[in-house]
């Protein structure tokens, strides 16, 4: 006879096997009821789908903007009163305003990055009106690279500004990972410091915008004549992209215009009052000569989070998008409605037209060119992917023999210009050379090069970095960037220079070198 125990384990056993048996019975139903063709489509659709939205993920949400974002509230618009013809009297009288028996003092203040050019039409544009023309320009760009000071170093082209000028300079605080807009701000703050010292005062008209939008001559002339003109007004202008070539809408409204007010007025960029002047001038954004120039502000202003992938960079591919007037970022129109932003898709018209343009720009239409219609072919020099510029306290026939020796072993290009404080030598490498010749390029200059993922790295390097990336079979564009900085600190070095600072960039790249100790 079965002992009790035996009896128990056999019933355990075969309600386990029962319910097993039931388990696999409904395993066999589901795989029957599924069709194999969807389970192979749902392992190739669910991965692309992953894919797409990383590759697409931004035009997903700016597409579905109209859903979960709603507009600002609208501006009260002023009508714009203006004809050459006119007396002033009569046009602030059209503006509902009185006419003053002095203009005010005009102060444009602006914030420096490497916009010379249309630096130099704006206050062309803007000189026979302007009190004081007062100028920051920092060591840093907005996302915490550095960078050099580009206005110190073509001061000489503003000669004609110098008597009314008001230059300061602020050093970067380089934080990693910081949120560009914190360092717009840091840096905006410092500019209010700087136009007391520049000696603004109350009721003087104050002009706050960025280097590219350009309040028309007219518009300041009428605001610093007229009487009861509103505190603050905005300005609503033309806005352009690439040049006035291309006019994407007329929705520029961030300048702005402020009576001065002690201890009130602070410089911004972001709206201030509900009240905007129409048809007031230009913004023409990313209007650059050189494609250099254009891979500087990609990295450097406070939207660097658009360049999603090191592609958006390519030479070749910024050169196509200037000419068909598309995207720069691939990105959908930033539009609160389906229809401003269907009716935005694709690539900007071109106007074909150079009427109403700032005087300057036309008066010298050979050298801005670039800027006008049916010319969209950028500049590649030399310089365009690394330069390093040293200014030197000696003459240039001194170190002449060195630099014709370290050129025409590295392949690079040097130049010099002679200026009051110094020699300002420039180094930048060929762009050619980078382009069909990297590797050995490479060898020459670094002896050897160390690809990424080396521990080794030469005491010109920055702390704890790699010198030179690769990216599959092919250098990286900052090499070139490393390459001019490694021949400036053998040039300041052979030079006698007792100090040399590196200069690296977010990613612990060396790409510039600024002598500490004066030769």
């Amino acid at each position: 006879m079965k002992t009790m125990e035996e009896s128990l384990y056999l019933m355990n056993s075969s309600a386990q096997g029962i319910r097993g048996g039931a388990m696999m019975s409904r395993l066999n139903c589901i795989v029957r009821g599924i069709d194999m063709k969807t389970l192979l489509l749902s392992f190739v659709l669910i991965p692309l789908c992953i894919f797409g939205v990383y590759l697409h993920g931004q035009k997903i949400t700016y597409f579905l903007r109209p859903l979960w974002d709603h507009p600002p509230k609208p501006f009260t618009e002023i009508t714009h009163y203006y004809n050459e013809n006119m007396t002033m009297d009569t046009l602030c009288k059209l503006h509902g305003w009185g006419i003053r028996d002095y203009p005010r003092r005009v102060f444009d203040a602006v914030l420096f990055s490497n916009e010379v050019d249309m630096l130099e039409i704006r206050w062309n544009e803007l000189y026979p009106f302007v009190t004081q023309f007062v100028l920051l320009e920092s060591n840093s760009t907005f996302t915490g690279i550095p960078k050099p000071l580009f206005f110190f170093i073509n001061r000489e082209k503003f000669k004609f500004i110098e008597p009314r000028l008001t230059y300061g300079t602020i050093g970067g605080r380089f934080k990693k990972g910081e949120n560009p807009f914190i360092e717009e701000a840091y840096q905006r703050v410092a500019l209010d410091q700087l136009l007391r010292i520049a000696g603004i005062e109350e009721d003087d008209l104050l002009v706050m915008s960025d280097v590219d939008e350009i309040p028309s001559r007219h518009t300041v002339d009428l605001l610093r004549w007229c009487d009861y003109v509103p505190p603050i007004l905005h300005l609503r202008l033309k806005n352009y992209l690439y040049s006035f070539d291309y006019h994407v809408d007329d929705n520029s409204w961030r300048a702005s215009i402020h009576r001065y007010k002690p201890g009130v007025t602070r410089y911004a960029h972001f709206r201030q009052t509900d009240l905007l002047l129409a048809d007031a001038g230009w913004h023409c954004s990313f209007c650059f000569r050189h494609i250099s120039d254009f891979i500087f502000k990609m990295k450097a202003y406070s939207h660097t989070d658009r360049v999603r992938f090191s592609h958006y960079l390519n030479l070749k591919r910024i050169q196509d998008i200037i000419c068909k007037g598309t995207n720069l970022f691939d990105m959908l129109p930033e539009e609160y409605t389906f229809r401003d932003m269907i009716g935005k898709l694709g690539a900007i018209p071109r106007s074909n037209s150079a009427v109403h343009l700032p005087s300057y720009l036309l008066q010298n239409a050979e050298k801005f060119k670039y800027l006008l219609p049916g010319n969209c072919i950028r500049r590649r020099r030399y310089c365009d992917l690394g330069t390093v510029q040293l200014l030197v306290d000696a003459p240039a026939t001194s170190f002449s023999g060195l630099l014709e020796d370290l050129t025409r072993k590295s392949g690079a290009i040097a130049e010099t210009r002679e200026y009051t404080k110094g020699v300002l030598l420039t180094l930048c490498t060929s762009l050619q050379i980078m382009q069909h010749d990297n590797r050995e390029y490479a060898s020459r200059v670094f002896k050897p090069a160390r690809p990424a993922g080396s521990v080794m790295c030469e005491s010109w390097c920055c702390p704890g970095c790699w010198c030179v990336q690769r990216v599959d079979a092919r250098w990286d564009v900052e090499l070139a960037e490393v390459a001019v900085a490694r021949m400036g600190v053998r040039i300041a070095r052979q030079m006698g220079l007792l100090k040399v600072k590196l200069e690296c960039d977010a990613h612990n790249v060396l790409h510039n070198i600024v002598l500490d100790t004066p030769f």
